[in-house]
């Protein structure tokens, strides 16, 4: 939606902190000029320093605007909506300021077409639907909605899984012979796509090719990932083969979904062309493509898995957390311990990773499924200490310090070991770190004695 709304109003989204006074500023002293307000409104204006102590630059718009509305008529109402829609627009902004200042303005009567869309598209971020189609609604009543209104409201209904809404504006709209453009058959393309409407979805498509709209690489990948996650490879394939006869070059994503499609498939032969042809165009698959690519070749190989993953360190892709645990679970899956511990501490020494507790508790459990022998927890253990002292002034990074939960997942790879001794003792570390053992901790250890018969 940004696209149309931009070119509309382009002359109203402006940066609000450029350098000296923002946008919304300056427009505010033109209007108190025009208008005969003194700056001293309200008394003696609070200093540079007390307004940004006590509020954000944006409230202290809002805060003047609002005076402005309130206290004042006759006000130009072409320069209420360059502030207000700058003010609808801004990242910052709450629905209660919202709601508030725009029913301010609306209650003036001094709102347009432009300020309802802004309005209506704000609410669609915040998912007040109902509120949205009673500001339509509201909007119809002094002005006959055009091409980015109606598509503003579709927009607004489709990506908040009000489908059927969002299909009544569609019809509504035709019927009242506004002509839907690309942005609006996209919207819907997307919505579709999204919430797996493929009867709907294959319905906007065609329409737009008999309106002879030009679908971009965009509303293709759209298009591509819901016909591959259904399971219709081919459809996919053959839409893939369409966007390059237009002169449209696929990009990481095409390619990322249709691999993925014949990996879940167990097609992984069908991939490596793929591959092929994503260099050919210029691309290099990134992190989720090679997540793919690993995930796929890890139902076939291990070793095929693990040289795509050399492959992606080779093309200067850095791996992520999921991919370093797919391997790792494949090493200890596959007994190959010391492969799997060597690549953990590549993970932990790696610069680019910034892992946390919960990470560490995902590596121990996987260890302790796959029955890796405890000398294995416990050098996770010391890694997440090293770790610790590595990065120990880096306040960016969470310090991994073990819960009770990492100790449990220790003293269950004892008990399983049939090494009770050792498993009790981890109660006694607990407890040294300043923790208590909980109600599974003490299970844990009562299982292990029974079964080495210590009772």
């Amino acid at each position: 939606m940004e696209d149309l709304s931009d070119r509309k109003i382009k002359q109203l989204d402006r940066d609000f902190m450029s350098e000296g006074k923002s946008s919304i500023e300056k427009e505010l002293e033109k209007m108190e000029q025009a208008l005969g307000v003194r700056p001293n409104f309200f008394g003696e204006p609070k200093s540079l320093s007390e307004r940004a102590r006590d509020m954000t630059p944006l409230s202290h718009h809002i805060r003047n605007f609002k005076r402005i509305l309130e206290r004042q008529t006759d006000i130009d109402p072409r320069k209420v909506t360059r502030i207000l829609v700058s003010i609808l627009k801004h990242k910052n902004i709450t629905l209660a300021e919202a709601n508030e200042i725009f029913s301010i303005a609306e209650n003036k009567k001094l709102v347009d077409m432009v300020d309802y869309t802004a309005y209506i598209g704000l609410l669609g971020k915040f998912k007040e639907v109902d509120r949205a189609i009673k500001a339509f609604k509201r909007m119809k009543q002094g002005f006959t909605a055009d091409t980015l209104a109606y598509t503003m409201i579709i927009a607004t209904c489709a990506l908040n899984d009000r489908l059927t809404l969002a299909g009544e504006f569609f019809e509504e709209m035709k019927i009242a012979q506004v002509a839907p453009n690309k942005q609006t058959y996209a919207t819907l393309l997307e919505a579709y796509g999204r919430y797996h409407r493929m009867d709907l979805l294959k319905k906007i498509y065609t329409e737009m090719l008999q309106e002879n709209l030009s679908l971009d690489i965009k509303n293709y990948n759209v298009l591509i990932n819901a016909y591959a996650k259904h399971g219709h490879i081919q459809e996919a394939l053959r839409l893939l083969n369409e966007m390059r006869g237009k002169g449209l070059k696929p990009d990481v994503i095409t390619y990322s979904t249709i691999m993925s499609r014949f990996g879940k498939d167990g097609m992984i032969d069908n991939m490596v062309p793929l591959v092929t042809q994503m260099h050919e165009d210029g691309l290099k698959p990134d992190s989720i493509a090679y997540t793919v690519l690993i995930q796929a070749y890890l139902k076939r190989s291990l070793d095929q898995a693990v040289k795509m993953f050399e492959v992606m360190k080779q093309d200067q892709v850095t791996p992520t957390i999921f991919i370093y645990n797919l391997i790792i679970e494949g090493y200890f899956q596959k007994k190959r311990n010391e492969e799997g511990l060597q690549l953990i501490t590549e993970m932990f020494h790696d610069p680019n990773i910034v892992l946390s507790v919960k990470d560490c508790q995902h590596l121990l459990d996987n260890a302790v499924l796959c029955r890796a022998p405890p000398e294995v927890l416990e050098t996770i253990f010391d890694l997440m200490n090293e770790y610790n002292n590595t990065y120990s002034k880096d306040f960016s990074r969470e310090l991994l310090v073990p819960n009770t939960q990492c100790y449990n997942f220790l003293i269950r790879s004892y008990a399983s070991a049939s090494r009770a001794v050792e498993a009790t003792a981890v109660l006694e570390r607990i407890t040294k770190s300043g923790l208590q053992p909980n109600y599974s901790s003490y299970q844990l250890i009562l299982i292990s004695l029974c079964k080495e018969r210590f009772l």
